[in-house]
């Protein structure tokens, strides 16, 4: 590598790395086709729900209203889920094709290029949460002609779209660049969001009342149920913290735990290969 551009590359400013890691992400149709798909299922259970409000109601869609909040959460939840799972896969696949190692060679600095790519996803699934959160309560004001909806929670619940999808979706790359692998990645996924909660569930039905505390505690801490938790900003809990607080702060935990071990692991990609 000539000086020049030994120069250059020791020039690179963050923000000019981001930049173009995020039209390359954003820039793939296979990705646009993905996130589009994402939007559209989480569009469906939100309207899925208010549905399902309206059948049993015998108000019909002036007792949906109501439910408007809820069913933004609803869609959120399903395109976090999904936005997670994605940025999982697309980060484990750059590492599997020698994406990664074409990128180092571009950016050296290991931890710029790691927080950079991280970047990506996260728009992504602000953008995703917003848009299915929006179209949501759109539906239900053309549904229910806006009585009835509480727009302080309505707002309440883009504001935690906005904030959980991305951070959903930072959590599934870093656990993608932590495993590395796809098959081994996604067990890992599969395992947090459903093995380890039903487990949980079902050790609380059988452990004596002493351990209700901890498990309780322990089926909380899981991130597929701390990511729900997050978004629940309708919930609440008189004399304690807010659901979507606790939520929120396990999130973050597993995110700095699980960033700790992918910057580790990434810190050494290419070394080995």
């Amino acid at each position: 590598m000539s000086p020049h551009v030994i120069e250059q590359v020791a020039a690179q400013r963050w923000s000019t790395v981001v930049r173009s890691e995020v039209r390359r992400h954003l820039g793939s149709g296979r990705s646009r086709v993905r996130t589009a798909v994402i939007v559209g299922l989480g569009v469906l259970a939100g309207l899925g729900a208010l549905a399902f409000v309206a059948a049993f109601d015998p108000r019909g869609a002036g007792g949906a209203a109501g439910s408007v909040p809820v069913a933004m959460e609803t869609a959120a939840g399903v395109v976090a889920v999904l936005a997670g799972l994605a940025a999982l896969s697309s980060a484990a696949a750059e590492t599997s094709d020698g994406t990664v190692l074409s990128s180092l060679l571009v950016v050296p600095n290991r931890l710029r290029l790691l927080t950079a790519r991280a970047v990506a996803p996260m728009v992504t699934g602000a953008v995703a949460g917003l848009l299915a959160a929006g179209l949501v309560l759109a539906g239900g004001f053309a549904v229910s002609g806006g009585t009835g909806i509480d727009v302080r929670l309505a707002a309440m619940s883009m504001v935690a779209a906005a904030l959980v999808v991305p951070l959903t979706a930072l959590l599934g790359f870093l656990t993608g660049t932590l495993a590395r692998r796809g098959a081994a990645a996604m067990a890992v996924a599969m395992g947090a969001l459903l093995v380890l909660p039903l487990a949980i569930g079902a050790a609380q039905l059988a452990a004596p009342p002493a351990l209700t505390p901890l498990l309780s505690f322990a089926l909380a801490a899981t991130p597929g149920v701390a990511v729900m938790q997050a978004l629940s900003v309708t919930s609440s809990q008189p004399g304690a913290l807010p659901v979507f607080v606790m939520g929120l702060g396990m999130l973050a935990a597993w995110i700095v735990i699980v960033a700790a071990g992918a910057h580790a692991r990434f810190r050494r990609e290419g070394h080995n290969a």
